[in-house]
């Protein structure tokens, strides 16, 4: 088998797309679960990418720089584990669980969304937006929660067609399960964007804490039983997961965002 991919940095969000997309392939042919992160990513980034071009942002540019430097954080620690060097411990931990058996479609992506939005989101942020334009930031950031539901949506259908279980799911919660995930997904994201403090006040080391205890929650046991009973969890499914939701078309936007 050849060697794993070694991502380097991109320098716009197409970059972006393009080293997720990569990575994704990559993991399907190594067969690292860890790989159905990475294509629900591309999602989320073609998610960020269409806002800019539909003027959805009130500052397209710095959100590009933003979303460019909140993928290459992870890249950089991608290679770096790659290439045997240290990287935060909740990273650490996510690129393990390709050798955790047991674990659904579902945990694996949420496993990786962890550190990505409690690490890597804060210190991306507080990298580019200077302190005096957090506050005119984060009116951009909130509007990225409204088209995360399209992805929720679309990632829910590719999942239901290898889980009866999301199907039954989705049937008799009609949309309440929409709903919690985008709570879920909103308070995550919330928590992301309030660690900009602490990443400007030098606390990495507590954000990646953070994030390594939220992961071991998503993969610990009660999460395993329900997860699996609608996220997916037998192996030989991950693959094709992988390919649908990387052909997925870009999603669409809310009419509220317009």
């Amino acid at each position: 088998m050849a060697a794993p991919l070694i991502p380097d940095l991109a320098s716009n969000v197409e970059g972006v797309i393009e080293r997720l997309t990569n990575l994704a392939r990559d993991g399907i042919s190594r067969r690292e679960p860890n790989s159905l992160f990475y294509a629900l990513y591309v999602q989320v980034t073609r998610a960020v990418q269409l806002g800019m071009q539909s003027k959805m942002f009130k500052d397209p540019a710095e959100m590009e720089r933003v979303d460019v430097k909140f993928g290459n954080i992870m890249f950089e620690y991608v290679a770096k584990y790659r290439q045997g060097q240290e990287v935060p411990k909740s990273w650490t931990f996510f690129f393990e669980l390709n050798q955790q058996p047991g674990l659904s479609a579902a945990q694996h992506m949420l496993a990786g969304t962890a550190p990505h939005i409690l690490h890597d989101l804060p210190l991306a942020i507080a990298e580019v937006v200077p302190k005096e334009g957090l506050l005119a930031f984060k009116q951009d950031f909130e509007l990225m929660n409204r088209i995360f539901l399209h992805i929720i949506d679309e990632v829910q259908v590719v999942l239901g067609r290898q889980s009866f279980g999301m199907r039954l799911a989705d049937t008799l919660l009609c949309r309440a399960d929409e709903a919690i995930a985008m709570t879920a997904l909103s308070a995550m994201r919330d928590s992301g964007f309030e660690g900009v403090q602490l990443a400007k006040e030098g606390g990495g080391d507590q954000l990646d804490s953070r994030a390594l205890s939220l992961e071991q929650v998503i993969c610990g046991a009660p999460s395993s039983w329900l997860l699996c009973c609608v996220g997916v969890p037998e192996p030989s499914k991950f693959a094709p997961l992988v390919e649908q939701m990387l052909d997925l078309p870009h999603p669409s936007l809310p009419s509220d965002t317009l």
